[in-house]
């Protein structure tokens, strides 16, 4: 359905496999991430400044939770009013969550189905690889409605005669999928048996990968809390954050066991890539409210003092009437 979106983005990824990533699948996954990232940009600063209205005012909403725990109708009415009153929208943050999950599925594709969404292989050459390699692979079945086949097909191209290529015009320099001795392509396993079994060169290091992904998530998610709570609100914001810090790594942990190691690499560079962009925007941020805030209070004082010198004006203009008199 999305093809026409996919399809460009396929011959993008490949054009920086093969130029800046230098042929390295895993390079080309890392300079993707961080394009994605980088156009995520305006959506991040928008996101800092929301978080640093909301520090702002974190007492007034505690007030308001007290003054109406009875009532939440009333508590929800009134924390409306305090948003609607200063421009703050709290699904604001949503945006770039919203962005992202629509480039995970897109990434999924094209690392899942590189054959037709990276190499234009059509739909009779997918079909005829399958009956290929069921053939020449001793106890491999394989179709088009086998999970990740054209992953399959890129591990066993080897079995593939060079008439295939020729007789549908496709060229057989595919991705090397290899990542210091990791294929990208593989799906990580979590069975003992397997990834300590006679496999275990290929499945220990995926089953590290995996772990790594969700470990790190957990860390750098702590970091990008402790950088954006400043104080934080008590009781069901503090414990919805809590939360957060352990449902999104274990999120990351079955996506990892799921998906091609592939997406490991670039949900991996994603967190560390956002959490960096977060901690310099949101600094930025900061200095800049700093700034805000400083013009702020002295337009203050400077209407002040033009209040005082009037109000001395009309005392002296009534001390010179009264004399007059």
């Amino acid at each position: 359905m999305f093809d026409f979106i996919i399809k460009p983005i396929g011959s993008f990824f490949l054009w920086m496999y093969n130029t800046i990533a230098f042929q390295n699948y895993g390079l080309a996954i890392v300079y993707f991430t961080v394009i994605v990232q980088l156009l995520m940009i305006p959506l991040t600063i928008k996101r800092c400044k929301s978080t640093i209205l909301m520090q702002k005012i974190n007492p007034q909403l505690q007030h308001i939770q007290k003054k109406y725990a009875n009532d939440q109708k009333r508590m929800q009415e009134e924390q409306q009013k305090l948003y609607d009153s200063i421009g703050y929208n709290p699904m604001s943050g949503c945006g770039p969550l919203f962005i992202q999950l629509p480039v995970i599925m897109i990434l999924w594709q094209v690392i899942g189905s590189p054959l037709k969404y990276v190499f234009n292989w059509s739909t009779g050459a997918l079909e005829k690889a399958c009956t290929l390699i069921s053939g020449a692979v001793e106890g491999l079945e394989l179709t088009t409605k086998t999970a990740y086949y054209q992953i399959t097909i890129m591990l066993h191209k080897d079995a593939l005669p060079a008439e295939f290529f020729t007789e549908f015009g496709i060229e057989n320099n595919l991705f090397n999928m290899d990542l210091f001795g990791m294929n990208l392509g593989r799906i990580p396993d979590w069975h003992p048996d397997v990834v300590f079994g006679p496999q275990w060169k290929i499945y220990l290091p995926l089953f590290i990968l995996a772990i790594a992904s969700a470990a790190l998530s957990f860390f750098m998610n702590k970091i990008n809390m402790k950088s954006t709570q400043g104080q934080q609100a008590e009781g069901q914001n503090q414990a919805m954050n809590g939360c957060m810090s352990i449902y999104l790594p274990l999120i990351s942990l079955l996506l990892a066991f799921k998906f091609p190691v592939g997406l490991s690499i670039y949900w991996m560079t994603s967190t560390v890539v956002s959490t960096g962009l977060q901690l310099v925007l949101m600094k930025y941020a900061k200095a800049e409210d700093a700034k805000a805030e400083i013009a702020r209070q002295q337009e203050l004082e400077l209407k002040k003092q033009i209040i005082e010198e009037q109000n001395r004006a009309k005392q002296e203009e009534s001390s010179q009437e009264e004399k007059n008199d």
